[in-house]
């Protein structure tokens, strides 16, 4: 293929000078493909991310076991069993003023909060 063919005997098209000469050229002749190129994706992933939902889940897992050591040994010092434990576990992780300690910390639910007093009827 001939340098005729490729436009490369136009002095202006491919300067023979030095590489930032040659990298200006280069942008002065395919700067919109170039931002094209780089729009593009942007455009078409700040949509996407744009789109998506606000929700998020998370949960957890609390595993609580027996003692295991022989009461030969060690005298046990929990008295209850261990679903009362659990149960105050749950009450107490799940108390109102817990939870809305945390709403507020997390800011969660700023649609919902308003002139509403926190008291139950």
């Amino acid at each position: 293929m001939s340098d005729t063919l490729r436009g490369l005997d136009d002095a202006e098209s491919a300067p023979r000078g030095g590489g930032l000469d040659r990298v200006w050229a280069l942008w002065n002749r395919r700067k919109w493909l170039g931002i094209i190129v780089f729009l593009l994706p942007l455009t078409a992933a700040t949509a996407v991310i744009m789109g998506l939902p606000d929700l998020y889940q998370s949960s957890a897992l609390v595993m609580i076991e027996r003692q295991q050591v022989p009461e030969a040994f060690v005298r046990s010092t929990v008295t209850s069993e261990l679903e009362i434990r659990l149960h105050t576990i749950s009450q107490e992780i799940l108390s109102r003023a817990r939870l809305e300690a945390l709403i507020a910390r997390m800011g969660l639910y700023p649609d919902l909060k308003g002139p509403r007093s926190s008291e139950v009827p």
